[in-house]
């Protein structure tokens, strides 16, 4: 019998989720950049400074002056919340405050037609942490995780002619993920997990930006899904019951970390210097790889499996100008989840959640410089797989928030 309980209990924990509390499927959990920060991300036919980096290079040909971003940092506390998301009448409620500098860049106009950049965003970073105790019943939870991907590169953009501009950016993707979850359930079954790994991957984002007239303006974009360079990994988990206990651990494990394809397109109409108004969709492409996968001391093959589905997110957004020089905006993005809908057969994909966002900011512009201050709400509900009675996997309810205030301020030369 003891033979058989250390044979079948690494199979038995391949099927328990690894630890996404949050739907990790969501693309835009904030907004990154500077003017797209208060207009919802509604910059593929609008931006023309550092952010063009990320949301469509070819507009970066459109910029005016050299430029300094210093920083776009966002503030703020995001909640997550499961019914029963421990086990039956054990709910899972996580508070976490945030600090994130989401963006950095320079450009440079080489010429009249040629402008160079070079940039950096953390356009997704999650960290949270819970400590849930039942003392009448001996069930103890501890859980964390810190998750965080930064795009680095160089972007390059050039003016066909007056209507019609291209660029190209390429981002080295960092990505670093750690989770640790204990679980101790009546003084006598306990469970740990602890993963930990690093990716780097290639991106790169493919843009045009074509102006019809003074007025309308429109962009495309495409971006290839990620190139996959190098990474390694680390897997321990512990499983006790009475006096038997197993350990298995899993080193220099495969990594992937694959950002899946996508394709923008977006339309703005501007009367330069008094108001504009954007919209964009943007087209998520279905990826499905292994995060990670290696074998433990036991030859047992442990495999961290992600599925995405492909999504459409919408960005819309308007700004004013009051006094020439104090941009009013305000925008609506959606975060639809690529992942696919909680199940307990296959918990490799515990969590979906749909989440809706609105942006608003106040702006000062000079000559040579520029200063954002705003707040970014999104909210979401959905389902995760939890505990049910006696160990089963089960659907349960979950929602999640984000409130962030962001700062971001250029200098232009």
């Amino acid at each position: 019998m003891r033979r058989s309980f250390y044979l079948l209990l690494p199979a038995f924990l391949l099927l328990v989720p690894f630890g996404l509390l949050a739907g990790e499927g969501n693309y835009r959990d904030f907004i990154v950049g500077d003017r797209a920060a208060g207009m919802g991300g509604a910059a593929i036919a609008l931006a023309t400074s550092t952010e063009s980096c990320f949301y469509n290079p070819g507009g970066l040909a459109r910029t005016r002056n050299n430029t300094v971003s210093l920083s776009a940092s966002i503030y703020g506390l995001a909640t997550y919340r499961s019914d029963s998301g421990w086990s039956p009448g054990q709910d899972i409620d996580v508070d976490s405050f945030l600090v994130i500098p989401t963006a950095f860049g320079s450009v440079w106009k080489l010429d009249e037609r040629w402008v160079l950049a070079f940039s950096a965003f953390v356009p997704y970073l999650a960290r949270s942490n819970d400590l849930e105790a039942y003392p009448s019943t001996y069930e103890y939870y501890k859980y964390n995780k810190d998750d965080q991907s930064v795009w680095l590169g160089p972007s390059i953009a050039c003016n066909v002619d007056e209507s019609l501009s291209l660029g190209v950016s390429v981002f080295g993707v960092y990505r670093t993920f750690s989770w640790f979850r204990d679980i101790l359930r009546y003084a006598q079954h306990t469970w740990s997990e602890d993963i930990k790994y690093n990716d780097l991957s290639l991106l790169a984002v493919v843009g045009a930006h074509y102006r019809l007239d003074r007025n309308w303006s429109f962009g495309l974009t495409v971006q290839p899904p990620s190139v996959h360079l190098s990474g390694s990994g680390e897997l321990l988990t512990k499983q006790s019951y009475e006096d038997f206990v197993l350990v298995n651990y899993v080193d220099d494990a495969e990594t992937e970390n694959t950002i899946p394809a996508q394709v923008a397109a977006g339309a703005a109409w501007s009367e330069p210097g008094k108001w504009s108004v954007a919209l964009d969709l943007i087209y998520h492409f279905a990826e499905k790889y292994n995060r990670l996968k290696g074998k433990d001391q036991f030859g047992t093959t442990w495999t961290y499996r992600i599925k995405y589905e492909p999504v459409l997110d919408v960005s819309l957004g308007g700004e004013y100008y009051v006094a020439e020089n104090y941009p009013l905006r305000a925008g609506f993005f959606t975060s639809l989840s690529a992942a696919p809908d909680a199940n307990p057969e296959t918990s490799y994909y515990p969590g979906h959640i749909n989440k809706y966002g609105l942006t608003a900011s106040i702006g000062r512009e000079t000559e040579n410089t520029s200063l954002n201050l705003g707040v970014n709400y999104s909210w979401g509900s959905g389902d995760f797989v939890g505990w049910g009675a006696e160990g089963t996997l089960v659907k349960v309810d979950a929602r999640e928030s984000f409130l962030y205030v962001f700062a971001g301020s250029s200098y232009f030369f």
